[in-house]
């Protein structure tokens, strides 16, 4: 007959502290990389948005800039322009007197909190074209100079676009 050893209950095969130990360490790290990865990749991703938003309105007031009447261009300020469904102005700069036009965009959406918008300065310029000895006449050049602010740092950018002054026979 043969018997049959067994172990007891002190030296069945488990991990030990130091083992179990060194396993949660490892894992610690882990989920600290994976953490460090998910907050980069917010911080990027919003602040792809704000340059987005800021492209987009920059855009936007060129846009309504170019399909206004042309005479508008000779006054200081023009108005009538729209953004957040409300009614705004922007005042003209010119090379010797920079003037600011400051918006706060509620890019996350909530009226109640004005925190969180985003700050945007434009400086907007109109040059006039005309050179009689090339043959141009009615035609301006606009540039849009707006800065956006995004996690304590100003970031700048510019647009430009010409308007004619073109008659329809």
């Amino acid at each position: 007959m043969m018997y049959k050893k067994t172990q007891s209950n002190s030296q069945k095969a488990a991990f030990t502290l130091m083992e179990i130990m060194v396993g949660l360490f490892v894992f610690g790290l882990i989920c600290l990389g994976l953490l460090s990865t998910i907050l980069q990749t917010r911080r990027v991703t919003e602040g792809s948005i704000f340059h987005s938003t800021s492209m987009t309105i920059a855009q936007g007031y060129l846009s309504q800039l170019m399909e206004m009447n042309y005479d508008n261009f000779d006054n200081s300020v023009i108005n009538n322009l729209i953004t957040q469904n409300s009614e705004e102005s922007l005042t003209l700069s010119t090379t010797s007197n920079r003037n600011l036009n400051e918006r706060f965009i509620d890019i996350k959406n909530t009226p109640s909190t004005s925190s969180d918008d985003m700050k945007m300065d434009f400086y907007v310029y109109v040059e006039d074209l005309d050179d009689s000895t090339v043959g141009i006449e009615g035609a301006k050049k606009v540039t849009i100079d707006y800065t956006y602010y995004f996690g304590g740092d100003a970031y700048n950018n510019s647009i430009k676009s010409i308007r004619s002054n073109v008659t329809s026979k």
